[in-house]
């Protein structure tokens, strides 16, 4: 799941770099989300993980945060940086002394700290596959290096972009 997660931050970075700086504030389709703000969420899924594993239970607030108005793209971009680099740091010292199978404070239910890291990785990746297909999509931009659908295998991910 790790190097999944670090699959998704790194393409996700790739492809919100490439958005046009005119329209990030535009919404998605269908919702009341910004395309700033997708990448925003993207990046703030993993770090509510992140949070959770410091002791802080996960809320619905947890994922609702949103950038402050006026954040410009190198300044999420730096977010999502920062929150790769902290994963990748807590990756290191987690993998071998973390009990995958004790309880996630989580405010969906009753899993384990695995369940939680997995759904971390199909949130963001689901999140990372709307951001390419934006950039297909609507702006006709091609991805730069496209995660491979492979990354998804095994993964509970909704079989649509936008569900």
């Amino acid at each position: 799941m790790a190097r999944r997660i670090d699959l998704v931050l790194d393409g996700s970075a790739r492809f919100f770099a490439q958005f046009p700086a005119a329209h990030l504030a535009d919404l998605l389709p269908g919702r009341p989300r910004s395309y700033a703000q997708l990448g925003w969420h993207l990046f703030n899924v993993v770090d509510a993980f992140l949070e959770h594993e410091q002791g802080i239970p996960l809320s619905t607030e947890s994922y609702n945060r949103v950038p402050q108005p006026g954040t410009t793209r190198p300044e999420i971009l730096a977010y999502g940086a920062d929150v790769r680099r902290r994963f990748d740091a807590w990756w290191q010292g987690a993998k071998a002394r973390t009990d995958w199978a004790d309880k996630a404070s989580v405010y969906y239910g009753d899993v384990s700290r695995h369940e939680f890291l997995e759904r971390t990785t199909w949130h963001a990746g689901q999140h990372s596959r709307q951001l390419m297909w934006i950039l297909q999509d609507k702006f006709q931009i091609a991805p730069d290096r496209p995660i491979p659908p492979d990354t998804w295998a095994g993964l509970p991910m909704p079989e649509k972009v936008w569900d």
